[in-house]
């Protein structure tokens, strides 16, 4: 833990947990901005002696919390840890802040059921939610006090992407093989036969600087496939844009390779996608056997690019939006800061 002596600085802008920094640097200036560190990477001294003389021990981190927003005095408190239910109780703790929330990933019913239980006690509240579709602003609006915007991922509305030659590759997205050892299992075995008898190559993408090779190589050994773990998200975006086709099972980088056009297939989509009630549509399925995945594949395959765009326009927009350069992000963000 690291001890910081002087209280901290004012700042127009804080953000509310070190883990959202990844999402805010690409919306607020670079060094622009206070931490709040919400796991207790590190302690203000000055805040902490101020808190114990006012208040004691009693409620100490609230009483911390509210002393350190206090000395920073921000405009807007900003954080991409969304699923963090404590966050929609700070207004009324520091109430003078406007209050933003980054959606950053797909969420199943742990987070809502969260809400849900919480929210019998308490008003949960923030003044702007951003979300990625339609989707989500139907679920949470019954739950936190809020104005949603329906605005997409932060990071996958960055202009990343160039278009490049295909080369027969088909890339699945990991959704976490030490959590889901049985459903992968099911899609990649699948995966490694159709490529086999269909001469592509198929590429295992996990997450940035996660290492699963060991454990992959012994479910699955080594041949057929090859697997890759991305440095960045450049790197990993790279590798993304060779595809012919990307599998996933229901991870949110799926989610945001379909808002971009990508040619995709997801063997889970109900997981996340609970207004979703079919188990089979236009571009998912359940990995039930060979011959459904196979037929799966060579049918989105085989769409013209107008008939593509038309399904994904009509499904993923719901689900998740492409807004390039995050400017409806930062048009808030700023006519709050010049406020």
């Amino acid at each position: 833990m690291k001890i910081f002596l002087k209280k901290p600085k004012k700042s127009d802008v804080l953000i509310y947990d070190k883990q959202s920094i990844s999402f805010a640097k690409y919306l607020f200036k670079k060094k622009s901005f206070i931490t709040y560190d919400v796991r207790h990477e590190s302690i203000n001294l000055n805040i902490f002696v101020k808190t114990l003389i006012k208040s004691g021990y009693k409620n100490f981190f609230l009483e911390y919390k509210k002393n350190f927003f206090q000395s920073v005095n921000p405009k807007i408190v900003y954080t991409s840890i969304d699923n963090n239910v404590g966050f929609y109780k700070l207004k009324n703790l520091y109430p003078k802040a406007v209050y933003i929330a980054d959606q950053n990933g797909m969420r199943d019913n742990i987070f809502y059921n969260s809400c849900l239980k919480e929210s019998k006690h308490t008003e949960l509240k923030c003044d702007f939610f951003f979300v990625f579709g339609s989707f989500e602003k139907k679920r949470l609006e019954k739950l936190i006090n809020s104005n949603f915007i329906v605005s997409g991922n932060t990071k996958n509305n960055l202009n990343f992407y160039n278009k490049t030659k295909r080369k027969k590759i088909i890339i699945y997205i990991s959704s976490k093989i030490t959590n889901y050892t049985n459903l992968e299992k099911k899609i990649f075995f699948k995966l490694i036969k159709f490529c086999s008898i269909n001469k592509y190559k198929l590429l295992y993408l996990d997450r940035p600087n996660q290492n699963n090779s060991k454990v992959l190589y012994k479910i699955f050994s080594k041949n057929g496939w090859k697997y890759l773990s991305p440095k960045n998200l450049s790197e990993r975006n790279l590798i993304l844009n060779k595809s012919d086709l990307v599998a996933f099972a229901h991870s949110t980088l799926g989610h945001e390779c379909l808002s971009r056009g990508y040619r995709c297939i997801s063997f889970d989509y109900n997981r996340f996608n609970l207004a979703i009630k079919n188990q089979t549509g236009k571009y998912w399925c359940k990995p039930k056997n060979y011959n459904i995945v196979s037929e799966k594949i060579f049918k989105v395959m085989s769409y013209s690019s107008k008939e593509w765009n038309k399904i994904t326009n009509k499904n993923i927009n719901k689900v998740l939006i492409y807004n390039k350069d995050n400017i409806i992000r930062k048009k808030i963000i700023n006519n709050i800061l010049k406020s």
